[in-house]
């Protein structure tokens, strides 16, 4: 079975009115498993990787770099802050109709009121990364 797979990766560019804006590019590079894929990235972005896969397996994602963050430190407005900030994004993106968007990786807190002490005391009520290169497995389909 010869699968094609897709190479993407995003990069940030400035406009003429100083704005964010992301250019997406898929090329076909051939075969590569998402561990591998996470791996090759670990000598350049060693902090900056990011892996998940769902419970059966249907559905990979790996990313590698971060392109931008997206980030909240509001505790009522967090979700409203971090969709304002993806919907500013995703307008900006420039690609076109065979290219795959960038998928954000991150997560909201739980309990952002919490008083406890924790390891989470430093991380803000929202944290996003649209990655630099992203793997997208699913279906029997990896697109990179």
């Amino acid at each position: 079975m010869n699968q094609d797979f897709i190479v993407t990766r995003h990069r940030s560019i400035k406009s003429k009115q100083d704005d964010l804006r992301f250019v997406t590019e898929t090329v076909d590079v051939g075969r590569i498993s998402p561990s591998a894929f996470f791996e090759a990235g670990q000598s350049c972005y060693e902090e900056k990787l990011m892996y998940w896969q769902n419970a059966n397996q249907t559905l990979t994602l790996v990313g590698i770099g971060h392109a931008t963050v997206l980030t909240s430190e509001s505790v009522e407005n967090r979700f409203t802050d971090i969709s304002s900030s993806w919907a500013r994004l995703s307008a900006a993106l420039i690609k076109e109709e065979k290219d795959v968007a960038p998928i954000l990786f991150g997560g909201f807190s739980f309990y952002p009121k919490n008083e406890q002490d924790s390891e989470w005391d430093d991380f803000p009520s929202a944290y996003f990364v649209v990655p630099s290169f992203q793997l997208i497995r699913q279906n029997g389909k990896t697109l990179i």
